[in-house]
């Protein structure tokens, strides 16, 4: 499934290539997605949705959305299945309900929990959170990296951290927004940082290659050096533009005196 800024939720069926789009999030930014079993949980920067499977259509189908958690949330970032729960990152802190929402009514903002810096979290502003090992938690904060037993948060690292992925092998690497780290136990190392641009996620996939989306300057392995971005400038306005003697086009992106300088570009007749 791949969700969208615009709220299209696109179902892919891999068996055929075909894709069924549904509309039931529509105007809404999708921010994050979990399959639990049968169960997809869609996360939007406002509230988060439900989708069961069903066995006689084949396809997901939309169920209800819950909007009421007792607070007044600002923006969700992120979401995660641990322990039985549905856990929420948001910007005043850590929201989780009982995963099974049969049987537990989530439109009632009383069955859904908040945990803040006052339950002893670096921060209440989260940025990620992701399912550790077992019934844990990692969680990434604008003031440290910390851990969820399920009972007691620790605080693992310091630092404004933006997004964390898990290695197949346990390893924990994080970001915060130009730089990433590799957590070893007692400390940040640091791995790689770029340039120019912020990083938008991380992935560490199963050959435990590093992968990170950077902000307009598209995807990058940074374990290969592997780049995959849309081939062009990266604004339609166009300054200067100028052909050297080598048939070169240069030009620059944005507008004299425009605050979204987005750099000097060079098409040399088979990309930019």
């Amino acid at each position: 499934a791949l969700g969208s800024t615009f709220g299209n939720l696109a179902f892919i069926d891999r068996s055929d290539n075909t894709v069924l789009t549904d509309q039931n999030l529509l105007g809404n930014e999708i921010v994050d997605m979990e399959m639990i079993s049968d169960t997809l949980w869609v996360l939007t920067t406002q509230f988060v949705s439900v989708y069961l499977y069903s066995e006689s259509l084949q396809r997901f189908q939309f169920r209800e959305s819950y909007q009421e958690f007792n607070a007044t949330i600002g923006r969700f970032s992120s979401l995660a299945y641990a322990d039985k729960r549905i856990w929420l990152g948001s910007e005043i802190g850590l929201i989780s309900a009982p995963s099974n929402f049969l049987q537990v009514n989530l439109y009632s903002g009383a069955n859904w929990a908040l945990q803040t810096q006052v339950e002893g979290l670096p921060s209440s502003m989260i940025n990620d959170i992701v399912s550790g090992t077992g019934t844990s938690l990692l969680i990434a904060t604008s003031a440290g990296l910390s851990s969820y037993d399920g009972s007691t948060f620790q605080t693992l690292a310091i630092g404004d951290i933006r997004h964390i992925s898990l290695a197949a092998n346990g390893d924990i690497f994080v970001t915060n927004r130009q730089t990433v780290f590799k957590y070893d136990g007692s400390q940040l190392i640091q791995q790689n940082s770029i340039r120019w641009t912020d990083i938008t996620d991380l992935l560490v996939d199963n050959s435990g290659d590093v992968w990170i989306g950077t902000l307009k300057r598209g995807i990058r392995n940074l374990t290969t050096g592997e780049k995959i971005y849309r081939d062009g400038p990266l604004d339609n306005y166009i300054g200067e533009i100028h052909i050297d003697n080598l048939g070169r086009i240069w030009c620059t992106t944005g507008l004299p005196k425009d605050e979204r300088r987005q750099g000097i570009f060079v098409y040399t007749g088979a990309e930019w």
